[in-house]
């Protein structure tokens, strides 16, 4: 075959490819790039159906469809999913023309409690489409964090008369770059479980974030998000949020106190007045958290499996950040 007649049929297959590589396109996003090791990985996926038919994923054979993730580990291994943990979409359809946006929680499905860089693909297979399309990769990464302040107590009995050992959990407050920015995650756990993994704020120049725990072992944290203005929280030992208050500097500056009853407050400034001392997320906005569930809950993902680290509670509080952040 001489080179003109090889130039038109490599022409001619590009031309007959065209159509196919353009019926579905796919993209993966990520709601941040860098987590805290047992931290949810929300994804963010976008199906534009250019077939010029409706996509349907059904039951029936004809109609089972199926999106898939490639994850793969910074030794190139590709990451298992967990047991039971299918991704199986009922009742999902996307219109001729229309771009779908889909919303999973990857830790849900895959062991990514590694330390870490990995990469994922986005796959999408069905059987009214003629080829199986992928996305390009998404890099994040799982880290340990660095510790900087760490407390172990015990869980309070409520019998007196109660001789068994006393149960401990460990308060852990660790520090994380993301890009440019350091974060603060405080981490609830004991030898078996990671009871939460919240992340709290952000790092301001010098300034400290400080710490106490009270007499029923709830931690209380202050945390400067100003100049002016710091961020009091407290969490229980399940990793629940108890308290989520502001307070700004006056002639004082806010610290944490404990009185010799065990209770901590806050002494010295005053509350900080919302709208006019600090700025709160538009109510409307929703974070990824609550996107993915309300995803969950409308296509009726299958139950995945337990994750290798059991949690009772999954503690996210996500302040500030949404899943286009």
């Amino acid at each position: 075959m001489n080179s003109r007649k090889l130039f038109l049929t490599l022409f001619l297959a590009v031309l007959t490819a065209m159509p196919l590589a353009a019926q579905v396109g796919l993209s993966i996003k990520l709601n941040r790039m860098t987590y805290m090791i047992y931290e949810p990985v929300h994804a963010f996926v976008a199906i534009r159906n250019d077939s010029g038919r409706a996509l349907v994923f059904g039951t029936n054979p004809r109609l089972q469809g199926f999106i898939l993730f490639d994850i793969r580990d910074q030794h190139n291994r590709r990451v298992p999913k967990k047991g039971n943990a299918e991704i199986s979409v009922t009742d999902l359809l996307i219109n001729a023309g229309e771009t779908k946006p889909l919303f999973f929680r990857l830790d849900r499905f895959y062991d990514l409690t590694k330390p870490g860089i990995y990469r994922v693909k986005v796959y999408i297979s069905h059987p009214q489409l003629p080829n199986d399309f992928e996305s390009k990769e998404s890099i994040f990464w799982v880290a340990n964090g660095s510790p900087i302040w760490k407390k172990t107590v015990g869980l309070p009995k409520l019998d007196d008369n109660d001789k068994s050992d006393i149960e401990s959990r460990t308060y852990t407050i660790r520090a994380l770059f993301d890009g440019q920015t350091r974060y603060y995650y405080l981490v609830v756990e004991d030898e078996e479980h990671i009871y939460g993994v919240m992340r709290i704020g952000k790092a301001l120049g010098q300034e400290k974030i400080h710490a106490e725990v009270d007499m029923l072992s709830r931690i209380h944290i202050l945390n400067p998000i100003s100049t002016n203005v710091h961020h009091h929280l407290s969490f229980a030992l399940d990793g629940s949020n108890t308290i989520n208050q502001y307070w700004k500097n006056t002639e004082t500056i806010p610290t944490l106190m404990r009185d010799r009853s065990g209770k901590v407050f806050v002494a010295g400034g005053a509350p900080a007045l919302q709208g006019i001392d600090y700025k709160t997320l538009d109510p409307k906005q929703k974070n990824a958290d609550q996107l993915t569930r309300e995803f969950e809950e409308a296509y009726q993902l299958q139950n995945p499996g337990k994750n290798t680290v059991p949690r009772k509670n999954e503690g996210l509080v996500d302040l500030g950040k949404s899943l286009e952040n």
